[in-house]
């Protein structure tokens, strides 16, 4: 097993992805390793106690409230813009430009008083010209007169057929002959289910027979030619709708770049939106950077809960720390939230200690436990030793 495993860092990193807006940013947290570089961990620990504050400022009437809208899966959608030829589908269109409205809010709401990089907000304002591409297209699918004229047709045609299927179950002569009074759809047609022994008193295409042969599926000859009209113009429509979409693809590819960075930048800030969730969910604090002094005050394993017993950990100019005491005294536990904590602090989370928690960056951290003793099914070393 690895250092992370061992000290359950994946068990933490799979709770804070669990607080991501999106499925993309939370597979991404789930496979992020600690940073042994100061300056990007400050720099991350600080984007998160940015949110934080922005967070708690929401729960003022006053402040701007925080978006919450979704973000769909789009990474693989944008990959496909590269491929010459591609038609996206209108749902992909839909999660794209809901992607790029919420991702807008998101930034704008991060970004109200403290602006990004100019390239970032270039970034936003590209995607906001990207949007309103979409969500014209989207206006164009339901109103452009071309598919406003072929929807009143197979709304016609639909009203024609339901009138003729439903005058075999008005007509008393029929009615004894069916076995639904429905109109059912079969190959995309419309269909009469009549009893088995009628089937020669309606003439017409059978288009299937049910499981025990007792009804029997049948097209009637009046409304074939209906039922090949309103085939046409559903292709007549589903061909002029993926003609919007094509257009709308080429010009997207155009904006393939953008698109793609402004998507990163989405899933980076959501990455740390999702620590500061985490930071708010378990009251957690940052541990200062010292260049020397480990020491964490009331520090409490996350795994643990409530049973969690606080202890403090404190290593001054030292280069050991030696735990002893008694079978199930908490040594294993005391080790490993000092190993898991120095992994969490070098992922920009916030940390289950008091005020003044100081923790140095190391770069790299070992650790070898033995018997692979679970924090989560509070065992400790002796009692995972002898656990039958």
């Amino acid at each position: 097993m690895t250092t992370e495993e061992l000290l359950e860092y994946d068990v933490i990193m799979n709770f804070v992805a669990s607080f991501s807006k999106s499925e993309e940013a939370a597979s991404i947290i789930k496979l992020q390793k600690p940073l042994s570089c100061k300056k990007q961990i400050v720099n991350l620990k600080n984007d998160v106690a940015q949110i934080i504050n922005l967070l708690n400022q929401s729960k003022s009437q006053k402040a701007k409230q925080e978006p919450q809208g979704r973000l769909p899966v789009i990474g693989i959608v944008l990959s496909k813009l590269k491929v010459t030829g591609t038609t996206l589908t209108a749902e992909e269109a839909f999660d794209v430009g809901t992607f790029l409205k919420n991702g807008i809010d998101l930034f704008k709401w991060l970004n109200e008083k403290n602006t990004n990089s100019e390239v970032n907000c270039e970034c936003v304002e590209a995607c906001k010209i990207i949007f309103n591409l979409i969500d014209s297209t989207t206006g164009q699918i339901r109103d452009t007169p071309s598919i406003m004229v072929i929807k009143q047709r197979i709304a016609t045609l639909n009203k024609d057929l339901q009138n003729i299927t439903a005058s075999y179950a008005n007509d008393e002569s029929t009615k004894r002959m069916l076995q639904s009074s429905l109109t059912t759809q079969r190959d995309g047609r419309s269909v009469l289910a009549v009893r088995a022994n009628y089937r020669s008193k309606i003439k017409g295409i059978v288009h299937d027979v049910s499981q025990g042969g007792a009804t029997v599926f049948i097209e009637p000859q009046e409304v074939v030619e209906k039922n090949n009209e309103l085939l046409i113009e559903q292709h007549n429509l589903d061909a002029e709708i993926k003609r919007l979409l094509h257009e709308l693809t080429e010009q997207l590819s155009v904006y393939s770049i953008e698109l793609k960075s402004f998507h990163n930048l989405i899933i980076q800030i959501e990455c740390v939106r999702a620590r500061a969730y985490h930071a708010i969910n378990t009251k957690g604090v940052f541990a200062k950077e010292s260049e020397t002094q480990f020491n964490l005050k009331q520090a409490r394993h996350p795994l643990l809960g409530s049973k969690a017993v606080p202890v403090d950990i404190c290593i001054n100019d030292l280069s050991l720390l030696l735990i002893t005491g008694p079978n199930t005294g908490g040594k294993t536990v005391a080790l490993k939230t000092a190993g898991l904590f120095v992994l969490m602090n070098q992922s920009g989370l916030a940390l289950s200690v008091a005020e003044d928690s100081t923790l140095p960056i190391f770069e790299q951290v070992f650790a070898d436990i033995g018997d692979e003793q679970s924090i989560s099914q509070s065992l400790s070393t002796f009692s995972a030793h002898i656990k039958i």
